[in-house]
Parts: C-alpha cells; sequence; structure tokens
C-alpha cells in the first residue's frame, strides 16, 4: 500500500498473495521480502523471483550508492542492476564471498551516517567500511551474544545492537581498528605509537626499534644507526623527534640526523610544554629544558612514572610509590626557574600512581595501581581541587 497525506492507496491488483517483511524501491519496481521474494511492478506482478534455495530472506537494504542488498538464511547477496537483460535483477555475490561470514544467516542489514554498511548475522556483527574493508564484533568486543537480531542507529551516532541475549551499545565514531603486522615486525610489544600527518604512524617497538607504518599499511623499518634504548616519540614545532638514552633524532620525511632543537637530558619520559621547553623525569628528578636555560629538581626519592601539564603550565607527576604533586614555575630574584611542589595525597586513597590525564575542564584523571581510576574535580571558580 502507499500512505500519501492520509490517502492509502492499495496496490495489489493482481490477486496474488504475498506478505512483505521488508522492502525497498528502485524506479518503479520493489524489492521484496516476505512469502515470495524478488522483483515485483506496483500492480504485485513478479518481473523476477529469487530462488528457494537461499532458505529465508530476512532484509534487504539499497545503499547511499543506490547498491541493493540482500541478506537470507544462507549469507549476503547483491543484486544486479548494471545489465538489462534477463539476468537483471538476479542475485549475485558480493564483493565478501570468500570471507568467513559470508555464508552465515543475516538478519538485518544498516548503513550509518558513517557510510558504513552493518550486518547483523547469526555469529556477530560485520562492518563494511566505505573504502571496502571490514570488521567482524563478537563477545571478545564485549558483545553479550554473537548471534545478532537487529541494529539501530540513533541520532547521536550510537548503535543499537540487539542480540539474543540483551541489547549493547556502540559509539561508530571511536571504535578501535585492529592491524597485524607479524610478518614484518619483531615479536614484543609496542612500546610508542604517533600517528602521522600524512596518515600512517610512528611505532616504537620492544623499546628497541624504530617503524613507520605507511596509510597502505605497508611496514618500513627505520634505522636510527644507534645500539640502545628508544623510548618515546614527540612533536615539537613541526619536527617529528624520538627520543633515545643518549640523543633525540629527527624523523621528518626519513631526514635521521641528530636533533638539537632543545638540549638533551637523559631521561626515562619526556613531554613537550606549552612554552615550548621539554619536561622530563628521570627516576625521582624533574629537568626542563629550554633553548637557552635549564632546570633541574629533585621531587622525591622515588621513581615518577606518569606527568601532565595543565592550562596554567604547571607541571603534574605521579611517583611509583609516593603519590601526586603538582610543580609551579617560578622565577627567583635573578630570574632563574624554581619549582614550588605541593602534595595532593590527601585526596587520594593511595600514593601508588601509574598514570595521569587532564581534561578540557582542568580536572585531574589519576590511574592508581589498587583503586582504580580516581578523578581530582577542579572548582571553576577557585581553582582549587576536591
Amino acid at each position: 500500500c502507499i500512505f500519501d497525506e492520509g490517502n492509502l492507496t492499495k496496490l495489489n491488483t493482481s490477486g496474488i498473495p504475498l506478505s512483505t517483511n521488508e522492502l525497498v524501491t528502485f524506479e518503479d519496481y520493489f524489492f521484496v521480502c516476505g512469502s515470495k521474494n524478488g522483483v515485483i511492478r506496483q500492480d504485485h506482478h513478479f518481473v523476477k523471483l529469487w530462488s528457494d534455495t537461499l532458505g529465508e530472506f530476512n532484509c534487504i537494504l539499497k545503499d547511499g550508492k543506490q547498491q541493493i542488498w540482500v541478506g537470507t538464511a544462507r549469507g549476503l547477496f547483491n543484486v544486479n542492476m548494471s545489465s538489462n537483460d534477463q539476468a537483471r535483477f538476479d542475485l549475485i555475490q558480493t564483493a565478501f564471498s570468500s570471507t568467513k561470514w559470508s555464508q552465515w544467516t543475516i538478519r538485518d542489514l544498516l548503513q550509518t551516517s558513517d557510510g558504513s554498511i552493518w550486518i547483523a548475522a547469526v555469529g556477530g556483527l560485520i562492518q563494511i567500511k566505505p573504502d571496502q574493508t571490514w570488521r567482524l564484533y563478537d563477545r571478545t568486543d564485549g558483545l553479550l551474544s554473537d548471534y545478532i537480531t537487529s541494529i539501530f542507529e540513533d541520532q547521536t551516532g550510537f548503535l543499537w545492537i540487539g542480540t539474543d541475549q540483551g541489547i549493547a551499545r556502540l559509539d561508530i565514531h571511536n571504535t578501535i581498528d585492529i592491524h597485524t603486522f607479524a610478518d614484518y615486525l619483531p615479536n614484543g610489544l609496542p612500546s610508542d605509537i604517533l600517528p602521522a600527518a600524512e596518515g600512517g604512524a610512528f611505532l616504537i617497538y620492544n623499546s628497541a626499534s624504530v617503524f613507520k607504518l605507511n596509510k597502505d599499511n605497508i611496514v618500513q623499518p627505520i634505522d636510527l644507526n644507534h645500539d640502545g634504548n628508544v623510548y618515546e616519540f614527540m612533536v615539537v614545532e613541526n619536527d617529528t623527534v624520538v627520543t633515545t638514552d643518549k640523543k633525540r633524532f629527527l624523523l621528518n620525511n626519513f631526514d635521521l640526523r641528530e636533533w638539537t632543537g632543545i638540549p638533551y637530558t637523559f631521561a626515562l619520559f619526556s613531554m613537550k610544554m606549552k612554552n615550548g621547553c621539554i619536561c622530563s623525569s628521570s627516576m625521582g628528578s624533574i629537568s626542563i629544558n629550554c633553548p637557552t636555560e635549564r632546570k633541574t629538581d629533585t621531587l622525591a626519592r622515588d621513581m615518577i612514572f606518569s606527568m601532565a601539564e595543565d592550562d596554567e603550565n604547571d607541571i603534574w607527576a605521579g611517583t611509583i610509590n609516593s603519590g601526586l604533586f603538582k610543580g609551579h614555575i617560578n622565577r627567583n630574584a635573578s630570574g632563574k626557574m624554581e619549582i614550588e611542589w605541593k602534595d595532593f595525597n590527601k585526596l587520594l586513597p593511595e600514593k601508588t600512581i601509574r598514570s595521569l590525564h587532564i581534561d578540557a575542564k582542568g580536572n585531574i584523571w589519576v590511574g592508581t595501581r589498587y583503586s582504580g581510576l580516581v578523578q581530582l574535580s577542579r572548582n571553576t571558580v577557585t581553582g582549587e581541587y576536591f
């Protein structure tokens, strides 16, 4: 039927019984899943009947490129829209016919606002991205079940996922892509990652080797001609820099040479500050290195495990056993840098700090060893924390 401005028009004039579960339109045709499956005209006469050997036809979708997808009990199919002969409107294999999920039962289809095609299947949730790569989500990603029954995108960009065990929600704009490069990288752990401006990323593996991953997922080794530890990446102005246990190297366009924009200090952890200096930590000491001056200060006889800088250029330092401290940079009478430290342990359930993050509102997020994540909220009027 057609419902238009309150008027209901019945189209079935053929007298052929037809139960329709789902349909899409193209030109003057209806593509239907129901008691019969195929392509009909408005008078309900079939111009193409699809084979019953595929079992149930559960869902149908017309995407933004006018391609039609059909989900059946025996997998996913496209409709031949290009030819004008007898093969027009035939079901054809998709480009994903060789995947492990190609023969799974498909329960629902959806195209989301980012252009992805999502497939609810008995076996998991499949995302086909606009670049035609795909990813499978299942219980290992946090879904309640691998039996996916329905999918829906709300106005805020969340994907609601119906399963036989309940409902889950996925933020489609903040998903995780999994890349495996076992054939190119040594066994071990990536110790630091820096996204590259032109796409791809820089990688440090096993705190010893540096690689460049380009946007086509091709891995290139970067030979620093350096025997020793490699710690982390930094971006200073327009320079991409990697820090080692002896010096820093410039990585711009594989222009490998020592970087001396700011004097080097040995450190296990460094961060670029908003004032253009580099703050480094080694065990219980902190060094602030600027182009024309340097300040080293001993915070505690304990290892500094994490650092962060707030919007007032104060340094927050979390130690392995002595707690959380804030360092405020002052100038003494002779104009030299001094750091005034304040103890924030009275606000924390423990002193074993493992990570720090400062959000856009100035709140301090503290990762602890035993008590989980702790938030120090900042009063926007007084600037005090509680």
